[in-house]
């Protein structure tokens, strides 16, 4: 069983937000942001990875920069997969939505 905190807001659309790890921030990364309306992450984590991937590759060549966009795509995930709860959590709040309540369900 699983953990979720609820929220609300005030026109009464609820939405839950599972607690620890998250398996589908941590796949899908900003792609997942943008879906849960979370534009400044999204669109910057994307914008970000490219930039530095073409500095990279122009400075340092393309056999290494592999290495190190390949890196770097694995922090991301880890980091999206730890924070992306609360990160989530936070953006609701921040839109209007108050924490009702912790409940245990299966999904």
């Amino acid at each position: 069983m699983k953990q979720f905190k609820v929220y609300a807001n005030p026109q009464e659309c609820y939405e839950a937000v599972q607690q620890g790890w998250s398996w589908t921030a941590f796949g899908f990364g900003p792609f997942w942001a943008l879906t849960k309306k979370m534009w400044a992450l999204g669109f910057g984590v994307i914008g970000v990875s490219i930039v530095l991937g073409g500095i990279a590759v122009a400075s340092i060549g393309m056999e290494h920069a592999n290495l190190i966009i390949n890196v770097g795509s694995v922090v991301q995930c880890v980091v999206f997969g730890a924070s992306g709860s609360k990160w989530q959590q936070t953006h609701l709040e921040s839109r209007g939505f108050v924490f009702k309540d912790t409940v245990t369900a299966a999904n």
